[in-house]
């Protein structure tokens, strides 16, 4: 047995190993960004096809006409008559709507046919609704 026994890496094996998982990260960043928006960009687009459903619950359960009215960066979902807000939301930073628009749920349930474009940076998703209030994402 020899008297030296060290533990441990070397400071050439650990310099290696930085360089490697350094030119590992860069090649994995760009990737790993796209991906950071596009997930963005689907959460917000999940969370307005269920709040678009949610406003045509209330119109179909409570008999009152809603609105979701729609600004670039948030919407909110109103009732007519009495009117009153019953919810607001603002979408994540750097996501967005490509236009402003007001739906209008009736109080038997039907609406108009209605696209949302949501986007960021070179993203895009879309929420679609049909004039029976079935909501879809793309």
């Amino acid at each position: 047995m020899s008297a030296h026994n060290a533990r441990g890496f070397t400071l050439i094996e650990m310099l290696v190993i930085i360089s490697v998982l350094g030119t590992v990260m860069a090649f994995a960043a760009p990737p790993m960004s796209r991906f950071v928006r596009t997930n963005r960009v689907t959460g917000a687009t999940n969370t307005v096809a269920g709040d678009l459903r949610y406003a045509r619950s209330l119109a179909s359960s409570q008999r009152r006409t809603y609105e979701v009215r729609v600004t670039p960066t948030s919407y909110s979902i109103v009732c007519v008559s009495p009117a009153s807000t019953v919810l607001t939301r603002t979408l994540d930073h750097g996501v967005h709507f490509a236009a402003s628009d007001t739906m209008t749920f009736f109080a038997y349930g039907l609406t108009e046919s209605a696209t949302l474009t949501l986007l960021k940076d070179d993203c895009s998703r879309l929420v679609r609704m049909n004039s029976t209030g079935q909501v879809t994402r793309d």
